[in-house]
C-alpha cells in the first residue's frame, strides 16, 4: 500500500517469485475540509495496524487531518478521524503499539500541541482521545513542526521518541498520559530528525544530514 502526495492510497500486489508487482485499486481518503490553509492532502504518515489475516489493517495520517483506517485485502475504509479539530496544520507521522497511536504534527501558537496520544478499538476501528503536548524548547517560536515520532523500548520498559525542528531529539512514556522523560540536541539544529527504531537490542537512529545512533538499554 502507497500513500500519495494527492491524499489517495493505492494497493498493489507482490509477487516475489517473479519479483513484479500489479496494480489492484485506488482509493480516496481525502478530507473535504482540510484542517491546514494549503489544501494539502498528502499522505505522510503510514503504519501497519494488523499485519495479517483477513481483517489485516493499515493506519494513514494524512495532511489533511484525517486519521483513515483501511482493511489491506478489500480496500474497505473502516473508520476517518480528524485528529484534532482545531488544528491548523496535519498531520506528519504515525506511530502505532498494540492499540495506542502517536501522531506526530505541527503546532501553531502556544496553545496548540505536537503529539498527540490516542487509543484504538481494534473491534470498531474508532480512535479516542488520550492526551496531548506541545514538544518545544524556545517558547517563543510561533510555530513548531514534530517531523517523526516512534513507539520504542529502553531499560524501564516501552517508550516514544520524536523528532522536532530545533533539532531536538526526545524521549518520553505513555500510559493513561504522556509523560516527558527528556530531550536533548542532535549533532544538527534547526530541522527535524527522522526516526527508526529496532528492539533485541534497542537502537534509536536519527537522521538529519548526518545519523545518530543511540543504544535505548532495552534488551
Amino acid at each position: 500500500m502507497v500513500g500519495h502526495n494527492s491524499g489517495f492510497l493505492s494497493i498493489w500486489s507482490v509477487n516475489h517469485h517473479h519479483k513484479d508487482i500489479h496494480f489492484i485499486k485506488k482509493i480516496d481518503l481525502r478530507n473535504p475540509k482540510p484542517v491546514n490553509p494549503f489544501d494539502s492532502h498528502a499522505m505522510y504518515g503510514m503504519c501497519i495496524l494488523k499485519e495479517i489475516g483477513p481483517d489485516a489493517r493499515i493506519l494513514c495520517g494524512s495532511d489533511d487531518g484525517y486519521i483513515s483506517v483501511v482493511n489491506i485485502h478489500s480496500g474497505d475504509i473502516l473508520s476517518q478521524t480528524i485528529f484534532n479539530s482545531e488544528a491548523q496544520r496535519g498531520i506528519n507521522s504515525v506511530s502505532v503499539s498494540g492499540n495506542k497511536l502517536l501522531v506526530a504534527n505541527c503546532s501553531v501558537g502556544i496553545y496548540d500541541k505536537n503529539l498527540w496520544y490516542f487509543d484504538i478499538n481494534l473491534e470498531t476501528n474508532e480512535i479516542f482521545y488520550q492526551d496531548s503536548m506541545n514538544l518545544l524548547v524556545d517558547n517563543n517560536r510561533i510555530q513548531s513542526f514534530n517531523f517523526d515520532v516512534e513507539w520504542g523500548e529502553y531499560s524501564g520498559g516501552p517508550c516514544w521518541f520524536a523528532g522536532t525542528e530545533e533539532g531536538i531529539l526526545w524521549m518520553g512514556r505513555a500510559n493513561a498520559k504522556l509523560d516527558l522523560v527528556g530531550y536533548e540536541a542532535l549533532s544538527e539544529s534547526s530541522i527535524g530528525a527522522a526516526l527508526a527504531f529496532i528492539n533485541k537490542p534497542g537502537r534509536l537512529a536519527a537522521a538529519i544530514h548526518n545519523i545518530d545512533q543511540f543504544s535505548t538499554g532495552s534488551p
